[in-house]
């Protein structure tokens, strides 16, 4: 783009420039207007590429490196976009990477401990990648796990009391439901 304009799939996640700023669904533009100054000169029921662009615009502009839901928000945005239509090979390939960056913030999220935020964003991988899909629900049952493991770990270790042989015992006995497979058994 030889004009020096930054192109929303280019421009910084912390920034919007004018371009990208009328691109927001307002109510006008969610009521068949295609851009701020007035109605698309295409009327037609059938999308053109520049409703598309800017669907996959709007896509673009909604999300924010570290929000799950925001990447999902926006595949939301580009599957308004049908087959056969123009930019649907794109918006797919949108979706796709999309889906796959919602999984990797999960994992972030479970490296840092917080399992219950790296469960809430896997959940939001779409059904329709099998691929990501499958490996988000394999990981979504391993942090399930991990979590439930350190629940008993912290049990056990509230329940130890000092001068008391049975409480160690019973601590131990804790300790021995996490299977030696399991996340958390070596600690």
């Amino acid at each position: 783009q030889g004009n020096g304009e930054i192109s929303p799939s280019e421009a910084p996640v912390s920034q919007e420039n004018e371009a990208v700023a009328e691109l927001r669904p307002t109510p006008a533009n969610l009521a068949g207007e295609l851009s701020p100054t007035g109605p698309s000169e295409n009327l037609s029921a059938e999308p053109t590429e520049q409703a598309n662009r800017a669907i996959l615009d709007t896509a673009r502009v909604l999300i924010r490196p570290s929000q799950a839901s925001q990447f999902n928000d926006a595949i939301a945005q580009a599957r308004r976009i049908r087959p056969g239509e123009p930019l649907y090979e794109q918006a797919q390939q949108d979706i796709r990477r999309w889906s796959r960056v919602i999984l990797d913030l999960a994992e972030g999220r479970a490296a840092e401990g917080n399992f219950a935020a790296a469960i809430a964003a896997a959940e939001l991988v779409p059904l329709d990648r099998p691929d990501v899909y499958r490996l988000a629900q394999l990981r979504i049952g391993q942090w399930r796990q991990q979590q439930e493991n350190r629940q008993i770990l912290q049990q056990a270790r509230n329940s130890l009391q000092a001068g008391q042989a049975s409480s160690f015992h019973d601590a131990i006995a804790m300790v021995r439901k996490i299977p030696p497979a399991q996340p958390e058994y070596r600690s």
